[in-house]
C-alpha cells in the first residue's frame, strides 16, 4: 500500500517526534527502554550511554524510512490547504474536480496534532476538520486523523461519584466538529489519572 504521512505537529519540533518514534521502534526491536530525554542526554541524570548509542547507531534504516515517507509541517496551520496542495502532487493529480491516485491502494495518513492549539478555537477548528473531510472524500486515500484533549467536565465531581468519568462525544475540547465530522472516534482514558483502583473489573493500581 505504500503508506505515507503528513503531520502538522503544533506543539512539538521535529527532533521531538522523530525521537519518540525512534524510541518506539528501539523497544519494538531491541526490548530497551530508551526515553528521548535520554537519547538528547538532556534534564538531570540523562546521560546516553555507550551502549544506548550503539543500538541508536543501528537505526539509521529506521530514519530512512521516517525521511522518505514522514511529510513533516511545525507550527499552526494557517496555510494547511496550501500546503496540502504542494504535497498532492506526489501521489496523485487533478482532473477537473477528480483526484486520480497514482496508486488507487495507496494510504497517505494526514495528522494533526492537537486541535487545541489552533489559534482561533472553534471556527478555525471547525474549517480545517471541513477541510480534512474533503480532501478524504475528494482523493479516496488520504486518511486525516485529528488529535484532540477533552475539557475537564469529566472530571468534574458529580461524574466522579456517579462513576462517569469514561469520556464521551460531548467531552471533546473546543469543539464538536470533529466528532461528527469523523468516521471513526477512538478515546483514550486512563484510570489512574482518575486514581481508579478499579476499572471494569480490573486491578489498576
Amino acid at each position: 500500500r505504500d503508506p505515507y504521512w503528513i503531520m502538522f505537529s503544533l506543539e512539538m519540533m521535529q527532533p521531538q517526534i522523530y525521537a519518540k518514534l525512534v524510541s518506539m521502534h528501539i523497544f519494538d526491536t531491541f526490548g530497551v527502554t530508551l526515553r528521548f530525554k535520554d537519547m538528547f542526554s538532556r534534564g538531570k541524570d540523562c546521560i546516553l550511554s555507550d551502549d544506548n548509542y550503539e543500538i541508536l547507531q543501528q537505526c539509521n534504516d529506521f530514519m530512512e524510512i521516517l525521511d522518505k515517507r514522514l511529510i513533516f509541517f511545525e507550527g499552526t496551520p494557517q496555510l494547511f490547504e496550501d500546503k496540502i496542495n504542494e504535497v498532492m502532487p506526489r501521489f496523485g493529480h487533478f482532473e477537473g474536480e477528480s483526484f486520480i491516485p497514482n496508486n488507487p491502494s495507496q494510504i497517505v495518513g494526514l495528522f494533526i496534532d492537537h486541535l487545541s492549539l489552533i489559534p482561533g478555537k472553534k471556527e478555525a477548528i471547525d474549517a480545517i476538520s471541513r477541510a480534512t473531510v474533503t480532501i478524504r472524500n475528494v482523493t479516496g486515500i488520504v486518511s486525516p486523523i485529528l488529535i484532540a484533549q477533552f475539557n475537564r467536565d469529566n472530571s468534574n465531581m458529580e461524574r466522579l461519584k456517579g462513576g462517569l468519568q469514561e469520556p464521551t462525544k460531548n467531552d471533546f475540547k473546543d469543539s464538536g466538529g470533529p466528532y461528527e465530522d469523523s468516521s471513526v472516534c477512538l478515546a483514550l482514558f486512563s484510570p489512574h489519572s482518575h486514581k481508579l483502583s478499579t476499572y471494569r473489573k480490573y486491578n489498576v493500581k
